[in-house]
């Protein structure tokens, strides 16, 4: 397993076994993957070394453009994801989700441009003082519930 992978299987205990659950048996609540995401991809050289891992396995140019100011993201294939990551990886994520193997691929291809895009504001990778400040933004800004009137406001 790589660099990369070696730090995502230490973030998240292991395996299922290893973590108490029963094989083949979703955890009691499967993971919210952009939430997870941001938190995995905050933790100290994670993020860095996600995007080093993916452009070793060919990825270069969809990784740069989410890191990237210019331009769009790129789209990822599901089954690019799976070749990248490796088939371990991918497992070790299924397991910490609960989702079954083509679903996270999906959720990760649908979900990880847009994190990796909001992790890198400027154009790169940032320290990792500031990439916890930027994921904890990113995490209420994406997840936190609108802000709703107190009972008794009237708008009018």
């Amino acid at each position: 397993m790589s660099l990369f992978g070696d730090i995502v299987g230490s973030l998240l205990g292991g395996s299922a076994q290893q973590q108490g659950q029963v094989p083949g048996q979703p955890p009691a609540q499967a993971t919210n993957v952009p939430g997870a995401l941001v938190g995995l991809l905050s933790q100290p050289g994670a993020l860095s070394g996600l995007v080093e891992h993916l452009n070793q396995a060919g990825l270069g140019d969809v990784v740069q453009s989410w890191v990237s100011n210019s331009s769009g993201n790129q789209p990822v294939d599901p089954s690019d994801l799976h070749a990248a990551l490796g088939p371990e990886l991918v497992q070790q994520l299924a397991a910490h989700t609960g989702l079954p193997v083509g679903d996270l691929l999906q959720q990760l291809a649908t979900h990880l441009p847009q994190v990796v895009d909001g992790m890198t504001p400027d154009g790169q990778v940032p320290s990792h003082e500031s990439l916890t400040d930027i994921g904890l933004g990113l995490l209420r800004s994406r997840f936190a519930p609108a802000a709703q009137p107190a009972p008794g406001d009237d708008a009018t």
